[in-house]
């Protein structure tokens, strides 16, 4: 939540994102996950502003909010294999940046246009 007037939150594992104004939350939105492969839903959203957000779903695919709609995948992609239920969470400080981290313990960086190649930050993983 970029504000106390702004938030989104997702419902893990379906293709649903609500949004807060303030005051209320809105209707679920559904979002189309058809991606560039299946999905089982959205794992975590972040919002560094009221018009930008991104959201990911557990194989990779990032879906962008820019303040009234929700993108479907842009094709944005972590490189190299992505498995089933790899993706974790996304976390953004800005429209230029952010970081979307795996169950295995890698971890990306957006730039606002692209990602970078995946670097290992914990080689234990989140599973140990």
């Amino acid at each position: 939540c970029p504000s106390v007037s702004f938030c989104a939150a997702v419902d893990n594992g379906f293709a649903n994102v609500v949004t807060f104004n303030g005051s209320t939350w809105s209707a679920r939105t559904s979002i189309d996950i058809s991606g560039l492969q299946a999905s089982s839903g959205l794992q975590s959203v972040s919002c560094p502003s009221a018009t930008f957000c991104a959201g990911i779903d557990d194989v990779g695919n990032v879906y962008t909010f820019n303040g009234s709609t929700w993108s479907t995948s842009t094709g944005i992609r972590l490189p190299g294999p992505v498995a089933l239920g790899s993706l974790y969470h996304i976390s953004c400080a800005s429209e230029t940046f952010c970081a979307a981290v795996e169950i295995t313990g890698d971890v990306a960086t957006f730039n606002g246009s692209t990602w970078s190649v995946r670097t290992s930050i914990d080689p234990v993983g989140a599973g140990a």
